[in-house]
């Protein structure tokens, strides 16, 4: 089924552990029924929004190759991903003003990403005089297109890797049992010790993001797993005395007093 005067688009990501690698799949339905699928490379080391917002960029990057949109008067991007339908408005409107913080002060993730999708939005509007809005769909509703979509992200993570790199993260195994729970360790100015599993560097906010599990066993967040925000580097695989800075919405060390010399796993 197609709508005469709409460019439909239909877009998924995909994201797979051990080894984590992703991937994009994106049908474009033309007025007039003509239908395009796409299936691009997959990238390794990527999540799930990361992967989401990468199929809406490379959709939109293959209509901007187009020389006109076939009598289209708007664009819709059918997504079942929150993260990007919620938050696109602020990408566009509110992040760049607060230098890519949320209101809390946590930095913003995958900021280059962002960019990338509020510039092809507005380069395809002053080409084509045509908007873009981007439309929430439930995730496996039997749908047709949004099934190829799945099934497209899906062949794209499991076969050929891109090298292109989205995020500059090192990985590390995990040693505690625990799920990771955003917000299961608290900052209440408590020295603690940490290991780092994950570390991301947040060029834009010149940060690090690390995802880290607790190691002092007389802490009441022992062995619980979350991310930690600061502005020097918790090295993958590496142990730490941190203190916590108290009363924000997200976890932030305050100071690294100093690299445990323990021999870790993974």
């Amino acid at each position: 089924m197609f709508e005469e005067n709409i460019l439909n688009i239909y877009t998924d990501g995909s994201s797979a552990p051990r080894p984590r690698t992703g991937g994009v799949g994106f049908r474009m339905v033309f007025p007039g029924g003509t239908i395009k699928d796409f299936m691009p490379l997959g990238y390794a080391g990527a999540t799930n929004n990361e992967m989401e917002l990468q199929a809406a960029i490379l959709a939109l990057r293959e209509v901007d190759k187009l020389t006109d949109l076939k009598n289209a008067l708007s664009i819709q991007i059918h997504t079942d991903s929150q993260y990007l339908v919620n938050n696109f408005v602020n990408a566009r409107v509110r992040w760049p003003w607060q230098k890519w913080t949320r209101i809390t002060g946590e930095p913003v993730l995958n900021v280059r990403q962002w960019k990338q999708l509020v510039y092809i939005t507005q380069k395809i509007y002053r080409k084509f005089r045509v908007p873009v809005y981007f439309v929430k769909v439930k995730a496996h509703s039997g749908h047709e297109h949004n099934t190829i979509a799945d099934k497209l992200a899906k062949a794209s993570r499991r076969g050929s890797v891109s090298s292109l790199k989205l995020s500059y993260t090192k990985v590390r195994r995990k040693v505690s049992i625990k799920q990771t729970v955003s917000g299961s360790i608290r900052g209440e100015g408590q020295r603690i010790r940490v290991r780092a599993i994950t570390t991301t560097y947040l060029p834009q906010q010149r940060l690090y993001r690390a995802r880290c599990e607790v190691l002092s066993r007389n802490s009441k967040y022992s062995g619980n797993v979350d991310f930690l925000i600061s502005k020097e580097s918790l090295s993958a695989g590496h142990v730490y005395d941190v203190i916590l800075e108290d009363g924000l919405d997200f976890c932030r060390v305050k100071k690294i007093i100093r690299e445990v010399v323990k021999k870790a796993n993974g």
